[in-house]
Parts: structure tokens; C-alpha cells; sequence
């Protein structure tokens, strides 16, 4: 009796839950690396007539946001909404319907392009200067949102899994009251992540990208 109450509600442990979830960590961490380079060679070949309206548009960027001497307004409610909400939630209800837990790949994959498009862009066309931009416009708060990503990810699938066991019949330990609270536990830990991300990403990268832009372009 004694064990079958333990295995009502086990303490969420963030250490032991990524241990169980490594594998699974490493392979949406590999389809998000494969869609970095994806973007990455996307972004190196794209024709010259692109390009160079890209780097037009980037150097004028640039030029107005230093004649005005100041940043642009951010909204911290609309990348908080982004990041938080439409992504990470996004993640988390695809993981709670079982059958839309293979469009999870599928976020992860297009935002890892998306990040290797804009980096492989700059580097093809700036060479050096434009590796110093792509750091500093994506490293910052990125260092935050994609473990925030693999969390809240690795969380919605494995529910998706332990979901779909059960529907067949195979129920896991501790049932899937305890997989919903641990999974979920794990993914409210990524969502605090992209949340701090949002924040850097608000206040601190642009200011990173805008005096490295006037020193480099």
C-alpha cells in the first residue's frame, strides 16, 4: 500500500525527468540542428539579385536606426505572446492531442531554418562582420529559448507517448495523472526559459545588434 501511494504523485524532479528524456532530447535537438543547416545553405544560395536587395534593405535598417539615435520601440507583450504562448503552448497542445505530437518535429525543424537562413545570410554577404552580427542577433536570447524549446518539446511528446499507450491499453506507472503533472511540469520549466529569452531578446539583443551595426556597417 505504502508504494501505491508514492506512485499517485511522484515530487517533479527537472534533473531525473531529462535523464529519463535524454534520447529523446537529442533527437529534437538533431532535427532542430538539421534545420539550421538547412537555413544555413538556403541562406548562402540565394541568388545575387536577393541578396543584394537583403543587404540594401539591412544597411538602410541600420543607417535609420542610427540617425534617429535610439531603438525601436518592443512590444514585451507581443514576444512574450510569441515566444510563450504561440510557441511553446502551441508545442504543449499538439503534445496533448497525440496526433498532432509529429508537428512538433516539424516546429522545431522550421525554427532551426529559420535561425540558419538569417545567420547564413549574413555570413555569405558580410563574411566576418556579418558571423559578429549573426552572434549577437541570435546567440543572446536564443541561449535561453532553444533549451526552453527542447523542455517544453520533450515534454508534450513524451505525454504524447504515455497518452498513447494508455488509449491502447498499455497504461504506464503512476498512470496519466502523474505523466500530465511530470510532462507538464517540465514544460512550464521551458516556458519560464523562453520567457526569460523574450526578455533578453526585447531589451538586450537589440541593443547588442545596433551598436555592432554602426561600428561594422
Amino acid at each position: 500500500m505504502p508504494k501505491a501511494g508514492r506512485r499517485g504523485i511522484v515530487p517533479f524532479s527537472l534533473k531525473t525527468c531529462l535523464k529519463e528524456r535524454v534520447v529523446l532530447c537529442a533527437v529534437l535537438a538533431g532535427i532542430m540542428g538539421m534545420g539550421f543547416v538547412a537555413g544555413m545553405a538556403g541562406g548562402g544560395a540565394l541568388p545575387e539579385q536577393t541578396r543584394r536587395e537583403l543587404m540594401v534593405y539591412i544597411n538602410d535598417l541600420f543607417s535609420s536606426l542610427a540617425g534617429a539615435g535610439m531603438l525601436p520601440a518592443k512590444n514585451i507583450g507581443h514576444i512574450l505572446g510569441e515566444n510563450v504562448l504561440k510557441t511553446g503552448g502551441l508545442l504543449w497542445l499538439l503534445g496533448l492531442s497525440v496526433i498532432g505530437a509529429p508537428l512538433i518535429a516539424a516546429i522545431l525543424f522550421l525554427r532551426g531554418f529559420s535561425l540558419g537562413f538569417t545567420a547564413g545570410v549574413l555570413i555569405s554577404q558580410l563574411a566576418w562582420k556579418g558571423t559578429v552580427l549573426a552572434m549577437l542577433a541570435l546567440l543572446p536570447h536564443n541561449l535561453l529559448h532553444l533549451p526552453g524549446l527542447m523542455l517544453t518539446a520533450a515534454g508534450a511528446v513524451a505525454f504524447s507517448f504515455r497518452a498513447l499507450q494508455s488509449m491502447l491499453g498499455r497504461p504506464s506507472p503512476g498512470g496519466i495523472r502523474h505523466h500530465f503533472l511530470t510532462e507538464g511540469s517540465l514544460a512550464v520549466v521551458g516556458s519560464i526559459l523562453l520567457a526569460a529569452g523574450s526578455l533578453i531578446e526585447a531589451y538586450i539583443t537589440p541593443v547588442l545588434v545596433l551598436y555592432a551595426g554602426r561600428g561594422l556597417l
